[in-house]
């Protein structure tokens, strides 16, 4: 980490006019830092319109002040870093994270504390609503946990980035360290000051267990509404993947994954209830095809070939689940074909050899019952809510299954 440079890249940052896409452009022009810091304005004037644009900065009346100001400015924050256990990481630097170096406008600099990872193939954003409902956390945990049961490769581990916020980033953070996997936080916030206060013990707790707090802002700046979409589009860029867990019609999370389909990442969402408020942001992202629905992490292992062990196929039931994904479009057609079939449980035997035990279940207990409220389904799975949804999905496309006018759900007889 060289100090001169460090400073030096992001007080041109800081000028009028300049910013992160035009120090990158500059970067990628000049060839490297010490160039572009060494250049005199008649240089970067040959550098294309965002060269131009600095060399006027420089070579006009004001230009001497305002660079004597700037590195006055970035010399103040480097003590401040040092005082307060930071570190600089540049776009030049080797640790830079490599994804965020891909973007078109990625942070000239990042502070950081703690450690940031070596590999970025399995990092994973979560992001989400602040509100975030019982149900969502529900599946949130079934999801983390199953990820953990299914993860192969000692030597590798996931890691979940999310914004420390309330409500789905925190417990995005809380599950990651709880499952042993990675986590690093990007704040909007500077990091001499904490946002959200109630989550200061959890950004301990992350440093501590080898993962990373981020951020390009300045170390005493307080939170501020215009510096959030500049976190989210950090959170995007870092991670190939983002998962949006659950989000309502507008919010971050949404700004997220637009950000993450301008960088070509790809982005997931729960699909969530229909009925609830808190996943209107997800339906939305799914049926304007800007997010594809996640159900399982098993889904990851077909669609981004993440290292998951194979479900376990020791049992008829097992051999003949249907896994959510690609997996699904071959196995619907026979699904499909059972929609002629006699709808009694003693009269579905092609349907039944297609549907998993939970779905089975679900039509035993509604043999019983005139209707049952998803809760009380959702009971027969023991947690298991990806496993939930395929089921009352592979009934429903069966045309076994229905919901009624109060929401509850009935057989078709």
């Amino acid at each position: 980490m060289n100090k001169d440079i460090q400073t030096g890249l992001w007080a041109l940052s800081t000028l009028p006019g300049t910013g992160p896409v035009a120090m990158k452009r500059l970067l990628e022009s000049m060839g490297g830092a010490d160039a572009l810091l060494g250049a005199d304005a008649a240089t970067l004037s040959r550098c294309g319109a965002w060269g131009m644009n600095l060399s006027r900065v420089l070579s006009g009346p004001d230009g001497p002040r305002l660079l004597q100001e700037a590195h006055r400015m970035a010399l103040r924050e480097w003590e401040l870093g040092e005082a307060m256990g930071l570190r600089w990481v540049s776009l030049v630097d080797p640790d830079y994270p490599e994804y965020l170096r891909e973007c078109h406008d990625p942070p000239v600099v990042l502070f950081v504390k703690g450690h940031l990872p070596l590999d970025y193939r399995y990092a994973l954003a979560v992001v989400g609503t602040r509100n975030m409902s019982q149900y969502g956390s529900s599946i949130l945990r079934a999801f983390m946990e199953e990820l953990a049961h299914a993860w192969i490769p000692p030597d590798t581990k996931p890691i979940i980035v999310s914004g420390l916020a309330l409500g789905v980033d925190g417990h995005a953070h809380e599950l990651a360290l709880e499952m042993g996997f990675g986590t690093m936080a990007v704040t909007a916030n500077g990091l001499g000051t904490q946002y959200p206060p109630q989550h200061k013990g959890l950004g301990e707790r992350m440093v501590a267990s080898g993962g990373a707090i981020l951020t390009e802002t300045k170390a005493l700046q307080g939170p501020d509404a215009r510096l959030f979409p500049r976190r989210n589009r950090i959170i995007a860029g870092l991670c190939p993947l983002v998962l949006v867990a659950e989000a309502a019609a507008r919010g971050g999370a949404l700004i997220t994954a637009r950000f993450a389909n301008d960088y070509d990442r790809q982005v997931y969402a729960f699909p969530g209830r229909v009925t609830d408020q808190g996943y209107r942001g997800c339906l939305r992202l799914a049926l304007s095809g800007q997010a594809q629905l996640l159900c399982s992490p098993y889904d990851l292992r077909v669609w981004q070939n993440w290292p998951l062990r194979p479900r376990l196929e020791d049992s008829r039931a097992d051999a003949h689940r249907l896994i959510a994904g690609t997996a699904v479009d071959a196995q619907l057609q026979g699904v499909k074909a059972a929609r002629g079939v006699q709808r009694t449980l003693e009269g579905l035997p092609a349907s039944g050899r297609m549907l998993s035990e939970g779905a089975m279940r679900i039509l035993r207990r509604l043999a019983v019952l005139e209707e049952a409220s998803a809760d009380r389904l959702l009971e027969l799975h023991q947690g298991d809510y990806p496993g939930f949804v395929r089921s009352l999905f592979a009934l429903e496309s069966a045309g076994l299954l229905q919901r009624n006018g109060s929401g509850n759900w009935i057989r078709r007889a």
